[in-house]
């Protein structure tokens, strides 16, 4: 599958203001290779572009594909060649297809993911463009799933996305029929049709196409009702109502939000992008909990401007122009063994707001059998947030406050002291989510007791899709994005006092331009905040 894997809208894309056709998966697939070297064991052909080829695709290249036989196993390399000047961007996959032996049929086999959890897939419509909606989670126990009739009824493929699946099996009888490995390959896809194919695809691709035709209706003014005197949105066609709005202290909101895509798929350690109407800022917030079933998901933020300002304002029955996610990567945890999890001790501590994207870590926890033992901290009483929720699904919560006015007076740090030093308890993962400079001590801490320590950056995030450059920190010695690569990270690894200090001049229109002029293209701007763009 070469230069295109999946289908663009309309069989078309846009390259420098020139429209150019594609058809689904590419053209590398209907056309002959010519052969570069073959002895017994080993061959290699080659595809270069031709004057029809470049009709499609405005590009120069080679495209290499081997094969090689080692007993029973076969290798496939693939190398793709620029012979022009200029960047060219392609993805590239595979379509393998393994048929059944005679006699048997798919629902004879399994398959053997080599782990157990839950697994996100996102799935195509009938016409082979991605709908968001088609996205859910597989659950599997003991590391297999049975191939069962209607497995590919309402999901007609199954694509798992961020390198869950480098290596699967399909069994016969308990044992492996065929194994497919595709280390460091960023997609797996499984497909066939159940009532007409004696054969089922494991597909290895690096790149898909993302867009879907969705986004062509939404060029359109969203229909929706607005109140002449507060010029709040009121749920409408396209919108995303609220559905529940609360005052958890001074300054701290809770909102329940109509959101089934974004409900349907999210995970812990992911988050969203809210925005109130069209002039309203692009606003990143974790994801605080959600509901499958309801089709709802819960956010928490706190006044820190004037965006945040309004948007608390905002009451049961008014609603969001845009609501935009999962963003982000899940936090680790979800797509480790369960029963190797199961084994591991972990220690939450949770600042501030920081509660609330602590909260559904622990939350699928619990409901996965480990209970976590978790630190809350506040200034006063009245800043402690979710504490009867977090109660329920805690193995211990400690609430620790500056003033001592709810449970122990002091910092965060010094009841992990004393968990650790004092009562003796061991812990083979902390999770720190709070403000910067809480989790700057935390992690210095933790260095010094021994404890892998990982952090949530969200704080620093501002436009939420790598864009602005405002979340850009340094981990160990690579430059990441909060919002893309993250927002987790190791904190052992994160430079707090760079971070911090970009935080404050990133507030200013002279930190700014400083920044553009010192970061280059690492800080490049199209958020509509920082004029990096201008």
């Amino acid at each position: 599958l070469f230069p295109f894997v999946g289908r663009s809208f309309e069989d078309s894309y846009i390259w420098n203001g020139s429209i150019y056709p594609m058809g689904q998966h590419g053209f590398a697939r209907d056309m002959d290779f010519s052969l570069v070297s073959a002895d017994p064991l080993e061959a290699e052909y080659l595809l270069e572009d031709t004057e029809e080829t470049r009709k499609k695709y405005p590009f120069s290249f080679k495209l290499y594909s081997g094969f090689r036989l080692e007993g029973r196993k076969i290798h496939v390399t693939w190398k793709v060649e620029n012979k022009g000047e200029s960047e060219m961007y392609f993805m590239i996959g595979a379509h393998p297809a393994f048929r059944v032996p005679e006699g048997k049929t798919i629902y004879d086999f399994s398959f053997d993911f080599h782990k157990s959890g839950s697994l996100h897939y996102q799935s195509p419509d009938p016409d082979g463009y991605e709908e968001e909606a088609r996205s859910g989670y597989l659950d599997i126990k003991d590391g297999t799933v049975p191939l069962t009739k209607g497995f590919f009824k309402d999901v007609l493929t199954y694509i798992f996305d961020k390198g869950q699946v480098d290596r699967l099996s399909l069994l016969a009888d308990g044992e492996p029929y065929v194994t497919v490995e595709c280390p460091g390959f960023p997609y797996t896809a499984l497909w066939t049709v159940e009532e007409t194919h004696p054969f089922v695809c494991i597909e290895p691709w690096f790149g898909r196409c993302a867009r879907m035709p969705g986004e062509k209706r939404r060029i359109p003014d969203r229909i929706c009702d607005r109140d002449p005197l507060t010029k709040k949105r009121k749920a409408g066609k396209d919108m995303f109502p609220i559905i529940k709005a609360e005052k958890l202290a001074e300054n701290i909101y809770l909102m329940d939000v109509k959101a089934p895509r974004v409900a349907r798929a999210c995970q812990p350690g992911e988050f969203v992008i809210v925005k109130m109407d069209e002039k309203g800022e692009r606003i990143p917030l974790t994801i605080c909990d959600y509901d499958r079933e309801e089709g709802t998901v819960t956010i928490v933020f706190q006044i820190v401007g004037a965006s945040t300002y309004r948007m608390a304002d905002l009451k049961a029955g008014d609603s969001f122009q845009d609501f935009v996610g999962p963003l982000g990567n899940p936090s680790e945890f979800v797509k480790e063994d369960i029963e190797e999890l199961k084994k591991k001790k972990y220690l939450f501590v949770a600042g501030g707001v920081g509660t609330a994207p602590v909260y559904p870590q622990v939350k699928w926890l619990h409901e996965h059998g480990i209970d976590a033992d978790v630190i809350i901290g506040a200034k006063n009483k009245d800043l402690i947030i979710l504490e009867d929720k977090m109660e329920k699904v805690a193995g211990n919560l400690y609430v620790t406050t500056d003033d001592g006015s709810n449970g122990r007076k002091g910092m965060v740090t010094e009841v992990v002291k004393d968990l650790v030093q004092d009562q003796g308890k061991k812990y083979d993962v902390c999770v720190a989510i709070g403000p910067m400079i809480m989790m700057k001590f935390t992690c210095l801490l933790t260095k010094e007791l021994g404890i892998p320590t990982i952090v949530s950056m969200n704080p620093i995030m501002v436009d939420g899709t790598g864009m602005c450059g405002a979340c850009r920190l340094t981990v160990g010695d690579k430059v990441k994005f909060a919002c893309v690569d993250g927002p987790e990270f190791d904190g052992h690894l994160i430079d707090f006092d760079e971070a911090m200090k970009r935080q404050q001049m990133y507030k200013t229109e002279e930190g700014r331009a400083y920044l553009r002029a010192k970061e280059g293209a690492t800080h490049h701007g199209g958020c509509g905040h920082c004029g990096g763009d201008e």
